[in-house]
C-alpha cells in the first residue's frame, strides 16, 4: 500500500462516528496524519491541518469532506451516518451519491497532502446548486407578540442560467423541545413552488424565477418567514452559506431594554449558542436596532448576531 492510500484511510476513519468531536480524537489519528501535524497530541491543531486542507479542495468536494470529517456538521447530525443524510438531503441527491463524492475529497486530499496532484482551483458553487448569492439582507424583526424575519437575496448562476432555486433554512427546537414550525412567504422575485420538511429542524423551498437568470445577472428575491404563534426564536440569527456569499447585512429590531448583543463572524454551526466568551459586543441603537456586515464568507461558517 502506498503512501498516499495509507492516508486516505486514516482519513476515512477519522470520518467515523462523531469524526472530529470524538474525545478520542487524538488517539484515532494514524501514523500518517501523526507526522504530518505540528502537534499530534493537540485536538485544536489536528482540526486546523484539516481544515487547512480541506479549504484547498474544489467547492463540491470540500463541502462533502467537511461534513465527513465533522468540520461542518449540522446541529441535529452527530454520526457519520446522519450527516451525510442531512448533506444528501441538502443537495437534493442520494447518499450513494454523497458517500461517492466523500470518497473523491479524501481521495484528493490525500494526493495534494503527498504532492502527488494538486487540487483544482476552487469553484464559486461548492454546494452544487447552480447559483450564488452577491448577497443577503435580512431584517429580524424581535419586537413584535411573534418573531418575523425578512430577507433579500442577490443572486446569479454559477455556470448554466437557472430557472429555479432551492433556498434551506434550519430552525433550532423549542426550549421545551417540541419541533419548530416555519412559514415562508416569497415576497418578490419568485414564486413558491413547493416547501419541504427534510428534518425536524430544516426546511427547503424550492423557488421559480420569472426569468432566466445567467451567471452575468443580479436577480433579487425576497422573502419572509415566521415562527407558529406563539413559538419563539432561537437567541441567535446567522447566516451559515454553503457556497458563495459576497456580502451579508443584519439587522435585528428588538424589544426595549435591549438584551446583551455579540457579533458571530465565523463561527462553526454548533457553537452559535455557547457562552459568548471572547465574542465581540453589539451595542444597539436609541431605537433598539443592533446591525452587523460581512464580506466574502466563508462557505461552512455562521455570520450573525446572538443575544443573552
Amino acid at each position: 500500500m502506498d503512501e498516499r492510500e495509507e492516508l486516505r484511510q486514516e482519513l476515512r476513519r477519522l470520518c467515523r462516528g462523531r469524526g472530529v468531536l470524538a474525545p478520542d480524537l487524538a488517539q484515532r489519528v494514524g501514523p500518517r496524519v501523526a507526522a504530518l501535524v505540528s502537534d499530534a497530541g493537540d485536538r485544536s491543531a489536528i482540526v486546523d491541518w484539516l481544515r487547512d486542507h480541506v479549504r484547498r479542495l474544489p467547492g463540491d468536494l470540500r463541502l462533502a469532506a467537511a461534513v465527513g470529517l465533522g468540520l461542518h456538521p449540522p446541529a441535529d447530525a452527530r454520526f457519520l451516518g446522519e450527516r451525510l443524510d442531512w448533506l444528501a438531503t441538502d443537495l437534493g441527491r442520494e447518499q450513494r451519491t454523497v458517500r461517492r463524492r466523500l470518497d473523491e475529497a479524501l481521495a484528493l486530499l490525500a494526493e495534494a497532502v503527498t504532492g502527488s496532484a494538486t487540487p483544482p482551483a476552487e469553484t464559486a458553487d461548492p454546494s452544487g446548486t447552480g447559483w450564488y448569492n452577491h448577497s443577503v439582507r435580512s431584517l429580524v424583526m424581535l419586537d413584535r407578540d411573534d418573531p418575523e424575519v425578512f430577507e433579500e437575496r442577490t443572486i446569479a448562476a454559477t455556470g448554466a442560467p437557472i430557472d429555479v432555486i432551492r433556498v434551506a433554512i434550519s430552525v433550532p427546537r423549542q426550549p421545551d423541545g417540541e419541533p419548530p414550525d416555519l412559514f415562508v412567504d416569497v415576497l418578490y422575485g419568485g414564486l413558491l413552488l413547493s416547501s419541504e420538511r427534510p428534518s425536524t429542524s430544516h426546511f427547503r423551498s424550492e423557488i421559480a424565477l420569472p426569468r432566466t437568470v445567467g451567471p452575468d445577472d443580479a436577480h433579487r428575491v425576497g422573502f419572509r418567514y415566521r415562527l407558529a404563534p406563539g413559538q419563539r426564536m432561537a437567541p441567535h440569527y446567522a447566516l451559515t452559506p454553503l457556497s458563495r456569499c459576497d456580502r451579508f447585512a443584519l439587522r435585528v429590531r428588538f424589544p426595549i431594554p435591549t438584551p446583551t448583543t455579540y457579533l458571530l463572524r465565523g463561527v462553526p454551526p454548533r457553537s452559535l449558542d455557547d457562552p459568548p466568551g471572547a465574542l465581540t459586543r453589539v451595542e444597539p441603537d436609541r431605537a433598539g436596532e443592533a446591525t452587523a456586515r460581512f464580506e466574502a464568507l466563508t462557505p461552512g461558517l455562521g455570520y450573525g448576531l446572538r443575544w443573552v
